[in-house]
């Protein structure tokens, strides 16, 4: 199951509920902080889609906005960062893992 919660601690023990199901349910996405605002990038959808959406929290993660769909190719397990004022997007994944023999809920 993929689970649509986003969390969030000051000190990394105590750890709030800030939002539930307002952001997709995806997995090996990325997320980037920038201009005070947070972005969660692509990620594999639990049907095995690789999405190039972009959802954006301007309020630390309460509320999530699909803002826009990446002119990059849909991706997951990729790297984001930081840099010089602007978000990166590098590699990553563009078709899900096909395996002979491995349950694919948990692809």
């Amino acid at each position: 199951t993929l689970l649509t919660d986003v969390w969030g601690s000051s000190d990394g023990v105590g750890w709030t509920l800030l939002s539930s199901g307002q952001i997709p349910a995806v997995q090996g996405f990325a997320c980037v902080s920038l201009g005070g605002t947070l972005a969660l990038l692509g990620g594999l959808s639990s049907v095995g889609q690789t999405q190039d959406s972009t959802y954006t929290s301007l309020d630390g993660g309460v509320t999530w906005t699909q803002t826009s769909s990446g002119p990059w190719k849909g991706r997951y397990l990729h790297s984001s960062a930081v840099f010089q004022g602007k978000a990166w997007i590098l590699g990553g994944r563009a078709q899900p893992i096909v395996s002979v023999g491995l349950n694919a809920s948990l692809l």
